[in-house]
């Protein structure tokens, strides 16, 4: 089982999503935690981590069985799973 931050569905909500997460929360780590880099790098690693379907793929070609994934918050985290 993995559960990761992953592709948003629908592109209005990913557009909210991306001025909140490249925009507001590193402006946040800087005002709260005095760390808007580590923030700064959350957001972009989440955009580095395959798409639901790729890393499905990947699972799958790792020759785990009955690989799925489940979006949640249409699409803001997904759970993936699969039988090794």
């Amino acid at each position: 089982m993995c559960l990761e931050f992953s592709e948003i569905e629908g592109i209005i909500l990913k557009k909210f999503y991306d001025v909140w997460s490249f925009s507001v929360l590193p402006l946040m780590g800087k005002l709260i935690a005095k760390n808007q880099d580590a923030y700064k790098y959350l957001a972009e690693s989440i955009t580095k981590f395959p798409k639901q379907e790729e890393f499905l793929q990947m699972v799958s070609n790792a020759k785990f069985k009955d690989v799925y994934y489940k979006n949640l918050s249409n699409g803001v985290v997904a759970i993936h799973g699969g039988i090794k």
